[in-house]
């Protein structure tokens, strides 16, 4: 305890010293207040915010005045930038311009549970593609495909994984554009045999020589023709993101996609989309894991009749998207009454 009280954050060698917060506003944008007060010569506020320990975080926020509605996207700021030293060498970061949006386009800036921006590693992995969304497609395209049915890992388990499926994929970067505050939604279709063949051989490079004997006769895999495996890569994702004015496709699932090229016709997977796009997934296409809690009661009486009691107080179902890294806890209350037998809880069971 005395080692903890006598430890001086600021002397630890990874806090970083002498923060200086910019940010610029546009024509766009009034100051209304700051927190905490800002200097400011102009459109420029500026903020002091001293050391920050490892850690340990240190929040300004500033409120501006803005036009009611927008007819295409503006940007409110140039992008704040915070500099410091680090270990006696300068050190910066910048964050994307805060930027408004027209009202039809909310739905498309949105968090999802498949896509949740707010998640403190996409965010960071959003801060680093920031701000050109070329970025972020090149970023996910790079990521090694796997073939499953549906959200399965959503944009934390993907960016976890640096692989996934088409949707999930579709996720991570639908979640890096969104969280950069670029409108962003999905698209879906049907790869044909050949297409679909080509993702998954990606899942299997080639070697440079087959060692040892296969027998005649004996069966092998064949995974490009494998009818469950086709079936799952055929159904297919990919994101549209709203780039200067137009809504540019962006497939990550092949590896040499560029900007605007698509690789099936689209389909309308929920509703809404009259032309087959969607802001967020159907529920049926996302994985889930269901926890129920079930008791045993044992009454002497009923249980020469009929055996134990069961009954099920706790069941609820969650999206495996959402659960990606989450601890999941069970907490029991017993009731202060004293029953005529004894109750138990002994077991959860999955589905």
């Amino acid at each position: 305890m005395e080692a903890l009280t006598a430890f001086d954050a600021s002397a630890d060698p990874n806090t970083v010293h002498n923060v200086l917060l910019v940010d610029v506003l546009t024509a766009d944008a009034a100051f209304a207040s700051a927190d905490p007060r800002a200097d400011y010569k102009g459109d420029e506020y500026t903020w002091n915010l001293g050391s920050i320990p490892p850690m340990k975080s240190v929040t300004a926020t500033m409120v501006l005045t803005v036009p009611a509605s927008v007819a295409e996207i503006v940007a409110l700021d140039t992008g704040a930038t915070a500099w410091g030293t680090l270990a006696g060498e300068m050190v910066s970061a910048s964050a994307c311009p805060a930027t408004l949006a027209p009202a039809s386009l909310g739905e498309y800036l949105a968090p999802t549970v498949d896509a949740d921006f707010h998640d403190a590693d996409v965010a960071r992995r959003a801060g680093q593609l920031c701000p050109n969304p070329t970025d972020a497609f090149e970023y996910v395209r790079a990521l090694g495909y796997e073939a499953y049915k549906g959200s399965l890992r959503g944009a934390r388990g993907t960016e976890w994984s640096q692989a996934g499926n088409s949707l999930d994929q579709a996720n991570l970067l639908l979640a890096t554009l969104r969280g950069n505050g670029v409108p962003a939604r999905y698209r879906h279709g049907t790869l044909s045999t050949e297409r679909a063949q080509e993702l998954i051989l990606s899942m299997f490079p080639t070697t440079g020589a087959v060692v040892g004997q296969v027998p005649d006769g004996v069966e092998v895999s064949d995974p490009a023709n494998d009818p469950e495996l086709l079936a799952e890569v055929r159904d297919h994702w990919w994101v549209e993101a709203y780039v200067d004015g137009s809504w540019v496709a962006m497939d990550p699932a092949f590896s040499y996609a560029e900007l605007g090229q698509t690789f099936a016709p689209p389909s309308p997977p929920c509703e809404g989309g009259a032309g087959g796009e969607c802001a967020e997934i159907p529920d049926g296409a996302r994985h889930k894991v269901t926890v129920s809690v079930e008791i045993e009661k044992y009454d002497m009486l009923s249980y020469l009749s009929s055996g134990f009691g069961y009954t099920t107080p706790l069941s609820h179902t969650f999206t495996t998207a959402g659960l990606v890294g989450q601890p999941l806890t069970l907490e029991h209350l017993t009731s202060h009454e004293t029953p005529p037998m004894g109750y138990l809880i002994y077991g959860w069971t999955y589905y």
